[in-house]
């Protein structure tokens, strides 16, 4: 460690007097040099609590030079308030304890000219990522933005040693644990502020762009952002507690291994909530979005608490989205599976409470070809399709309540004849549905034959038993021979 210092007057007995101190490699180990030091960076507001920044444990070294200038006074009943101008060096191996340090390897220059320090760069290293810091305004008698910057980050790992000291244990098991979130995050040129909080803690303020890469996470179906670009961020970290917003407006990614892309929509939370607003995009030759309601707020496609019971929410709709691309590898077979699909479902309860999931919602598929379903397959059959048939619409409305998805008013129209009929399906898979023949020649009978029409619809009705995996249907005459 180093210090060199002199004393300087120039001019006649009213010019001011200089003080000049300059040193290098000063330890900041040493008590004495890092309590020095919070004078300047770490002090409080006169009557507010002690900052917890300036209780940071830190290691490194120091270089200064500092310029102290004392005024002579106009008159001897008059005094002038000394002013100091001080040049800063950083070389900080890390900031925080040694086992788990918030920063490390800081290094840049700053100048203090009495009220604030500017920095034009600090560099350093979070975890092993890089991260830079420009432009930086640090106010340490400030009541309310102790450092003011802009942050940039190349590359930032979603895990645990990167934001164990931004998010609180509780949150930070929930993204990790349950939702099973990883992934990268770049920021650039991101507005940081950091706030003196009453409990003396710091409170964060990040807003700006960031850009979401190969992101997964678990929302009850498992979801991939291979890529989103200027994600809009606004975050908030006060308190202990995290509250954020960000706009998405062009995301590129997958549901349960389905494609979305073009894809925007809202993001906030409010711990423990977190919801996805006003979601519209491409999926799978079609399109995904959020049910719209009246008014003018976003329409919440899906909200979740990231506690327990983890209640949630889900409203969304499919819209002339590609059969056989949304069925693809459920069954053993997908050569068959051809049409559009339109649906819409609302559900919400409790994801630790299954059998207490409700909802509602309707669905109606056409120009379709399901033959690689094994319950229209055992259908088909027993009404003696052949693959190739084409249904010009299948529609149905369900319910979800108690562990069952009961189907209503199921309608299956082809041009020779229609299925209409209801169900239940539980969560195991069995299947209990009842099914009616009706033929679309009906119109064109004569008189006798419409007779042997009617006779004959009594006998054709079609049971659905089994499971989804295993399942049976017979005409009604079919099955009084087996019994």
């Amino acid at each position: 460690m180093l210090f060199r210092s002199g004393l300087y007057a120039h001019g006649s007995s009213l010019s001011p007097a200089r003080v000049k101190v300059s040193g290098a490699g000063l330890d900041l180990g040493d008590p004495q040099i890092r309590e020095s030091l919070n004078l300047f960076i770490g002090s409080p507001a006169e009557g507010s609590a002690p900052f917890s920044l300036a209780r940071l444990e830190q290691a490194g070294t120091l270089d200064f030079s500092a310029e102290l200038t004392l005024p002579m006074p106009a008159s001897p009943a008059t005094s002038a308030a000394p002013s100091l101008e001080l040049d800063l060096s950083v070389h900080l191996d890390r900031i925080g304890p040694e086992s788990a340090p918030i920063l490390e390897k800081m290094e840049g220059g700053g100048h203090y000219d009495g009220t604030a320090w500017r920095f034009d760069s600090l560099q350093a290293e979070l975890a092993g990522s890089r991260v830079v810091l420009n432009d930086i305004l640090l106010q340490p008698g400030s009541e309310h933005n102790w450092l003011e910057a802009r942050l940039s980050v190349p590359s930032l790992p979603i895990d645990e040693p990167h934001l164990q000291h931004f998010l609180d244990a509780h949150t930070l098991e929930s993204l990790l644990g349950e939702m099973g979130c990883s992934g990268e995050i770049e920021c650039t040129d991101m507005r940081l502020e950091l706030t003196r909080q009453a409990d003396a803690t710091i409170g964060i303020h990040l807003k700006g762009p960031v850009t979401l890469r190969e992101v997964s996470l678990r929302l009850g179906l498992p979801v991939i952002v291979h890529r989103a670009k200027d994600v809009a961020l606004d975050l908030f970290y006060e308190n202990g507690r995290v509250r954020a917003a960000a706009r998405v407006r062009d995301l590129d990614g997958e549901v349960a291994g389905r494609k979305l892309s073009k894809t925007g929509l809202q993001i906030t939370y409010l711990e423990p909530r977190l919801t996805i607003e006003a979601l519209d995009g491409r999926f799978e030759g079609g399109h995904l979005r959020s049910i719209g309601h009246s008014g003018s707020a976003p329409s919440v496609f899906f909200s979740l608490d990231l506690e327990e019971p983890y209640a949630f929410s889900l409203a969304g709709e499919m819209i002339d989205v590609d059969v056989s691309q949304l069925l693809r590898g459920i069954f053993n077979s997908d050569f068959a599976n051809r049409g559009k699909i339109k649906a819409k479902i609302e559900l919400s309860g409790r994801l630790s409470d299954l059998m207490g999931i409700r909802g509602t919602g309707s669905l109606r598929l056409t120009d379709s070809g399901l033959w690689a379903i094994p319950v229209f397959q055992a259908i088909f059959a027993q009404l003696g399709f052949e693959s190739a048939a084409i249904f010009s619409r299948f529609d149905a409305r369900f319910a979800v309540t108690q562990g069952k998805i009961k189907m209503d008013d199921i309608r299956l129209k082809s041009d020779l004849l229609s299925l209409v009929g209801s169900g239940t399906l539980d969560m195991k898979g069995d299947l209990h549905h009842d099914l009616e023949v009706h033929y679309s020649l009906v119109d064109r009978l004569g008189p006798i034959n419409w007779i042997l029409y009617q006779i004959q619809r009594r006998l054709l009705r079609i049971t659905v038993r089994g499971n989804l995996d295993r399942p049976e249907a017979c005409g009604r005459a079919s099955c009084r021979e087996r019994v």
